[in-house]
């Protein structure tokens, strides 16, 4: 999958959107474990963490935690 990103503010947010985007879309047609993969170190190390990140991506990393959530109901 690929898709066009514009008007991005950081590389973080280059490299959370694709990962939220990935997250969104498995919990949504896929009833499996996954496997995320990402060169953002930031951005996983955002997703590992369980207290809140003041960082400019916390929107979309909180986002992308909620569908996390949504597949570990699944198993």
């Amino acid at each position: 999958m690929w898709y066009l990103l514009h008007h991005c503010s950081s590389a973080e947010e280059v490299e959370a959107l694709p990962c939220h985007e990935g997250v969104r879309l498995a919990a949504e047609w896929v009833r499996q474990p996954i496997i995320l993969e990402s060169d953002g170190s930031n951005v996983v190390a955002a997703l590992w963490a369980t207290t809140e990140n003041r960082v400019i991506t916390s929107h979309i990393i909180k986002e992308t935690k909620t569908a996390m959530h949504l597949l570990s109901i699944f198993f």
